[in-house]
């Protein structure tokens, strides 16, 4: 009979250490899992690529540009060099919602603004154009890409034809949605 009472108190004991194996793991299991399930939003939207599509040559230097995206990803300085009418260069640019919430890209910004009037005086006889993006929601990890294009425009030429340099920056405006 003692031998058959040491069986029974191991097997019990084996059951005992196995009940409370599964509920660390559980404990430690749950705690995985609630810490997955409440994700921070976090709200990243950023200009991610620029890639020069078409360079138009009007005379016989072909025109130049360089746009660069500075540090925050939300501003791209762009210098232009155009030498004769019918001298175009077209850039498509990618903007990237990296985060995790919806994001909603209320307008794309010029520096100087090249739809006031005043400012395309200035500037004439070179156009720039920026197709709109505002009112475009992003989802997470969505990307959608818009046009700059930038024209020496012969129609418009009112003084002797010379190198026109334009120095511009675009700016990127956006607004995270949440969904409560």
């Amino acid at each position: 009979m003692n031998k058959f009472i040491r069986v029974k108190n191991i097997v019990i004991v084996m059951l005992c250490v196995t009940v409370v194996a599964m509920a660390a793991g559980y404990i430690v299991l749950s705690l995985k899992l609630e810490n997955l399930s409440v994700v921070q939003p976090q709200y990243s939207v950023s200009f991610t690529n620029i890639k020069k599509v078409t360079s138009i040559k009007g005379g016989t230097k072909e025109p130049l540009g360089e746009l660069k995206i500075d540090d925050t990803g939300k501003i791209i300085n762009m210098n232009f060099l155009l030498y004769s009418p019918h001298d175009e260069i077209d850039y498509e640019i990618t903007i990237k919602n990296q985060g995790n919430i919806d994001a909603s890209i209320m307008d794309i910004l010029t520096s100087p603004d090249f739809e006031d009037p005043a400012i395309m005086k200035l500037y004439s006889p070179i156009t720039i154009t920026v197709s709109s993006m505002a009112g475009r929601v992003l989802e997470a990890g969505e990307e959608a890409t818009f046009k700059v294009s930038i024209f020496y425009n012969s129609s418009d030429i009112k003084e002797e034809l010379t190198t026109k340099k334009i120095n511009a920056k675009l700016g990127l405006l956006t607004e995270s949605i949440i969904e409560e």
